[in-house]
């Protein structure tokens, strides 16, 4: 039986290339599918300009040793090569409950490999979340991951055209809270003035010739 793994809601609180200051540009939220799938979403629009995207990518989570994670890109905005260093950090956690991940990565500004460190903060989930986790491959042109924890959901698409990505939150009813170019016609949308507004839990479709697949639909907090 595969190892099963406690999805996560994460937000940024910092980044810096060492040795410079730490800062936040950017909204970044991270969703950790966990489930056997451990498919995450990772979505950095810029705080000064939500429309912009920093940074967009999805794929898989790998728990490493000696508290080290890799993970893979299927969709990224930068370029799937980009460069030939992997995604692996180290992180530990923080007297506070954060989390510190450090590693090398390249600086955008600079264009360099470099040190940095990233501070994360996990969103505290009810004691039972609905998670859905669905996958997209057409093609080597089409990939994308759509992943929905509780009140959040958040989706990365790659089509011909580019990489796009949105994420909504659930107060009285689904709303987006950012989103990189025009998803309308390609990604699973959250509908509903309820949380749990259907038997399945699957987010609507808006464009029916895209074939996502459901990898995962629990709760977590129940028996898997």
């Amino acid at each position: 039986m595969s190892s099963v793994s406690s999805p996560s809601i994460s937000r940024r609180i910092s980044l810096r290339f060492l040795p410079t200051p730490p800062a936040e540009l950017t909204s970044t939220v991270v969703l950790n599918a966990g489930g056997r799938s451990n498919l995450y979403t990772d979505f950095r629009p810029f705080l000064a300009s939500p429309s912009s995207c920093e940074w967009a990518f999805a794929g898989t989570k790998e728990y490493l040793e000696d508290g080290r994670c890799r993970w893979t890109h299927c969709v990224d905005s930068r370029g799937v090569n980009e460069g030939t260093l992997p995604d692996v950090g180290r992180c530990e956690t923080l007297p506070n409950g954060d989390e510190l991940e450090t590693g090398e990565m390249i600086n955008p500004a600079t264009g360099r490999i470099e040190a940095y460190e990233e501070v994360w903060r996990d969103e505290q989930l009810p004691s039972v979340s609905h998670v859905t986790v669905l996958r997209l491959t057409d093609g080597q042109r089409t990939c994308g991951v759509f992943i929905r924890i509780g009140a959040w959901a958040q989706g990365v698409i790659q089509r011909e055209g580019g990489v796009y990505a949105c994420r909504w939150n659930f107060t009285e009813h689904w709303e987006v809270d950012a989103s990189f170019g025009d998803v309308s016609s390609m990604m699973p949308t959250p509908k509903g003035t309820t949380l749990e507004g259907t038997s399945t839990h699957i987010p609507e479709m808006e464009d029916s010739t895209l074939k996502w697949e459901i990898v995962e639909d629990y709760l977590w907090g129940t028996q898997l």
